[in-house]
């Protein structure tokens, strides 16, 4: 209760804040400078930039639903149903392993058969899968293999998952995620396409209870509100491990997981690419899962992310502006430059935003943060009516005034993932895979053993003093690296303005 109060005094005052910019600038007049005219106009140029390829994105999102309409329509008397495997990789997973189980056993789609490999657990996942294993029964008689090994990572373990598998299709799931029940069978229903060899689901956060949960929600809810764009384009290079699907003749042709890369979904989904496949994104296979409960797990884990996929481009740079005829050129020449184009974007931030305070200070004029205020408000409000078929962003709409400082929470995160892959790429460290406290995909757990609740409520101890401090924490933080640079530029204007003076003088 102590955390829900204080997490709702923080959205108030984010409120306050929305509030006194918005009415701020409504009410006064911007005392420009020409000093500050072609900053503004570089902030505004960037901006454009940026917002421009987003609204393009959202623009073709509703084509990709017509497309699929209509593919739907003629393919209605197609009544195949393969055999599909299920793929849980298991890693000291004891609290969430039996949900995940169970949302493959409560899928409407039956002909299944589920493959759970225990990657060399130290806690009990193996005693709770052993148990459930032993015990339960299904009226579909699917079945569930349990296999073990020593720890030797996730990709070793869904490679010998696959092995041990006899599906026409494979599904990767992670065994802190939950399937939605008619999720198998729309995932199937994509490959009635002939031409789709791979297929990735959406993924959403579950344990949005904390503020920094929340957060994680609404960050997914608008990435994949643009897989759509990319699976119209065919320029989807990431399908996230949590909810891949792959037909069986894929993983033949290009081969398994890579078990030297700390990405193993996002090398597998380039080679796809690569070899000039289809990817297609099946929006209507949800996939729920537990998002990191700490800042500094989240930041191991974009940290993962961003090496990961920094090595796999740098592994696939023949990719980067290929000619080859089986190469999709809005990938190579777009979507690949424009990854890294973020990058750098993103290492200049502070600095852009510091500019952004410094126009504010001396203008005296607030409209760049109304503009942010707005724009970002719109985007999720529109995620929310068009993206979101089940509606689950409804019932957190009430926070969308303030997401655009929340998102401060991610920009601090991936700032911080961006310097430390900077600083493992020049010292040449390993990158290894994040590990923090499981709490469960909606902060509870159904076990049938006793003894995993009380590791549960220890773990939510463990975790509880870090979901509200840890997030207001970042949001400062990131803040007070703004600030700094606006100061910085702000008591540097005599200098730049002597400059100006001098230019003037001399042109004249």
């Amino acid at each position: 209760m102590q955390d829900k109060v204080k997490k709702q005094i923080i959205i108030l005052s984010l409120y306050v804040i929305t509030a006194f910019v918005l009415i701020y600038t409504a009410l006064t007049v911007e005392n420009t400078t020409r000093y500050f005219e072609s900053i503004h106009t570089t902030i505004l140029i960037v901006v454009i930039v940026i917002l421009t390829k987003n609204a393009i994105f959202l623009f073709l999102n509703p084509w990709h639903d017509v497309r699929n309409t209509l593919r739907a329509k003629r393919n209605q008397n197609i009544t195949k149903q393969p055999h599909v495997s299920i793929i849980i990789p298991a890693w000291n997973e004891e609290v969430g392993i039996i949900r995940t189980i169970k949302s493959v056993l409560n899928n409407t789609y039956t002909n299944t058969e589920i493959v759970v490999v225990n990657d060399g657990s130290t806690d009990s996942t193996h005693n709770i899968i052993s148990s459930f294993v032993n015990t339960y029964t299904d009226i579909h008689h699917r079945t569930i293999t349990y296999l073990r090994q020593t720890n030797k990572g996730k990709a070793a373990a869904l490679n010998y998952g696959i092995a041990n598998s006899t599906g026409e299709i494979v599904i990767s799931l992670d065994a802190d995620s939950v399937l939605e029940k008619n999720a198998i069978r729309n995932f199937v229903r994509h490959f009635d396409n002939p031409t789709v060899m791979a297929a990735m689901g959406k993924i959403t956060i579950g344990n949005t209870d904390s503020l920094l949960g929340l957060v994680q929600y609404f960050e997914y809810a608008l990435t994949f509100a643009m897989k759509k764009t990319e699976s119209l384009l065919n320029i989807m290079y990431i399908i996230g491990g949590a909810a891949g699907a792959y037909r069986r003749e894929t993983l033949d042709i290009i081969g398994l997981y890579d078990t030297k890369s700390i990405t193993e979904d996002v090398d597998l989904s380039i080679r796809i690419q690569s070899a000039g496949m289809q990817i297609a994104y099946a929006h209507d296979a949800i996939v729920t899962t537990e998002g990191a409960g700490t800042i500094a797990g989240l930041v191991k884990q974009r940290l993962r992310w961003r090496r990961g996929r920094l090595d796999t481009l740098r592994k696939h740079k023949n990719l980067f502006f290929s000619t080859d005829k089986k190469h999709n050129k809005i990938l190579s020449w777009f979507a690949l430059p424009y990854s890294l184009l973020s990058e750098v974007q993103l290492f200049f931030e502070p600095l852009f935003v510091g500019f952004v305070l410094t126009h504010s200070l001396v203008t005296m004029n607030l409209s760049s943060f109304a503009t942010l205020v707005l724009v970002i408000s719109y985007m999720v409000l529109l995620t929310a009516i068009f993206h979101e078929k089940n509606h689950d962003l409804f019932k957190h709409l009430y926070y969308i005034p303030t997401t655009w400082i929340l998102f401060y929470i991610t920009v601090y995160v991936e700032y911080i993932a961006l310097i430390k892959t900077f600083v493992s790429l020049i010292k040449k460290q390993e990158v290894k895979w994040q590990n923090w406290s499981r709490t469960g995909v909606y902060n509870q757990q159904e076990s049938i053993q006793t003894y995993t609740i009380d590791l549960l409520q220890k773990h939510k101890q463990n975790t509880r003093r870090h979901t509200i401090t840890a997030p207001a924490k970042a949001i400062a933080a990131m803040l007070g690296l703004n600030i700094a640079s606006a100061l910085y530029l702000y008591y540097s204007l005599p200098t730049y303005e002597a400059v100006s003076l001098t230019i003037i003088t001399l042109n004249k």
